[in-house]
């Protein structure tokens, strides 16, 4: 800095004006600086252009995100199959700031933008599948459907039922019976074993209910004798509005002590020696499931029952019928007080069925 003496009443330095070198290269600087802050808003206009401009797909992608991925880690794979630089993604995630990302599988629509794409896997819109276990299947029926669901992660494919017990922490004897028929949702890929658990306590939870709330003089000790007789009751009864009836025939016979003599016990009980029809020769055949020669219920249920069987048995209607037979004309029940009015309709049944063969 350069000094003079001013005219003043007191002598001071006075500080001398910048030279004009010094004086360009300020405005140079601030020039610069202004292209800089130029070209930086161009670029953030691309990136805030590009964040919402749909991405070039032209079908439905889908696409894993696994479990313990990271946001980074996720929008690494997004590039990857959506298409678009990682940087971009990179730089997305930095302006969105997410905390997290959901593991699953997505679909992702077409057109769908780096924006929308991202915001989906942070809510986890993950693809959603369903399986469906039917009442009256058999346990080996729903383990069959559950091995071939493609969208599940099969760890217990083609085990036994005291594995697969084991592995879901279930506290009972056998497994038929204690999974509840309804259609499950999840997301791509879960376990198989998820879906047992969930059936087996919802039935858990389900029968617990049904036991609690039944009618009080049911001839049944336990919760587990009310399932094995709405498993029957769900294998004998084709017409919903019947179930109360056929569940008070039963429970007439246990306070008789008459046989239940149920024909699906007996299939049951035959397994794979069942050939489709149901002989006398079959109905003597000793097993531990023949209600025909055991008296009382076989020792566990013979399906799946539906919250209705359940609800029929614990509270039947109050009839005192102990027979009943299909009708043979569709798909009710004749119901009988006596043996003779039973053989009755039983020979109105055999001729019924011998009418439609004739007509076909």
């Amino acid at each position: 800095m350069t000094t003079r003496f001013c005219p003043h009443l007191e002598i001071q330095p006075c500080v001398a004006p910048p030279p004009v070198a010094m004086r360009g290269g300020i405005r140079l600087g601030f020039a610069l600086l202004l292209l800089v802050l130029v070209a930086l808003g161009g670029v953030w206009t691309l990136l805030e252009r590009w964040r919402t401009t749909p991405l070039p797909v032209t079908e439905t992608v889908s696409v894993q995100i696994p479990r313990g991925t990271g946001v980074i880690g996720a929008a690494e794979r997004l590039a990857q199959t959506l298409g678009g630089e990682t940087l971009l993604w990179r730089w997305l995630v930095w302006r969105e700031r997410p905390e997290r990302v959901i593991a699953g599988y997505y679909q992702f629509p077409p057109s769908v933008s780096p924006q929308e794409a991202l915001a989906m896997v942070v809510r986890g819109e993950v693809i959603r599948d369903r399986i469906t276990i039917v009442e009256g299947w058999t346990f080996r029926q729903m383990q069959a459907a559950i091995d071939a669901h493609p969208y599940l992660t099969h760890t217990l494919q083609g085990a036994d039922e005291q594995t697969i017990l084991s592995a879901i922490g279930a506290q009972v004897p056998y497994a038929e019976g204690w999974f509840f028929p309804d259609t499950y949702l999840f997301d791509r890929m879960t376990p198989d074993q998820t879906i047992y658990r969930q059936a087996h306590e919802r039935m858990r939870r389900v029968l617990a209910e049904v036991w609690a709330g039944r009618d009080p003089d049911l001839p049944l000790e336990s919760p587990e004798a009310l399932l094995i007789l709405a498993s029957i009751v769900e294998k004998e009864t084709a017409h919903p509005e019947d179930r109360g009836k056929v569940a008070s025939v039963f429970l007439n016979r246990l306070r008789k002590g008459m046989p239940l003599q149920s024909d699906p016990t007996v299939i049951y009980g035959l397994g794979e020696r069942y050939d489709g029809s149901l002989s006398k020769r079959d109905l003597r055949h000793d097993t531990a499931h023949n209600t025909y020669t055991r008296q009382g219920l076989p020792p566990s249920p013979i399906a799946l029952p539906s919250l209705a069987s359940l609800q029929a048995v614990a509270h039947p209607e109050k009839t005192d019928y102990l027979y009943f037979v299909a009708s043979g004309t569709d798909a009710t029940s004749i119901f009988s007080r006596t043996l003779t009015e039973h053989n009755r309709a039983v020979r109105a049944y055999r001729q019924a069925m011998r009418n439609a063969e004739s007509t076909q």
